[in-house]
């Protein structure tokens, strides 16, 4: 159960990281692209 728990949050954890950058992608564009290279 507790390996099923830690999947489930680290799961919602990717979810709001992918929303955090899709959302700060549309704002900075290419430049947060070439920070992350």
């Amino acid at each position: 159960k507790e390996y099923v728990a830690c999947m489930v949050f680290s799961l919602a954890i990717g979810w709001m990281n992918m929303l955090y950058y899709t959302r700060g992608f549309q704002q900075m564009g290419i430049y947060a692209v070439m920070i992350e290279k």
